[in-house]
């Protein structure tokens, strides 16, 4: 939560065997809406039995574990989110440069 807003964003850790060097790189942000994440929140269970997604999915008729795509109209896929971090991760390990900007 950011000034009350919600977002979801995915976190990708990453280390190079050889050198140890890891980065940590996250998706692109995609703000949830906040009266469905308290929804799910106060829900019985609350976060532990309850997604945003899964309301999402309800009211949008779209895929649970992909709210993401319906939330962007089609631009991106939660999966294509996550290769756009992945990829920044694979270009941060090939120019040898760790998570605070040093080179290795």
């Amino acid at each position: 939560e950011i000034e009350g807003r919600f977002y979801d964003v995915g976190w990708v850790v990453m280390t190079m065997p050889s050198t140890a060097q890891t980065v940590r790189i996250h998706s692109v942000g995609i703000e949830f809406p906040k009266k469905i994440v308290k929804e799910a929140m106060e829900m019985k269970g609350g976060f532990a039995e309850n997604t945003a997604g899964s309301l999402i999915a309800r009211d949008l008729k779209c895929d649970p574990k992909d709210p993401h795509k319906a939330l962007m109209r089609g631009i991106a896929s939660r999966k294509e989110l996550l290769i756009q971090a992945l990829s920044a991760g694979i270009g941060r390990l090939a120019a040898n440069v760790d998570t605070v900007g040093h080179r290795s």
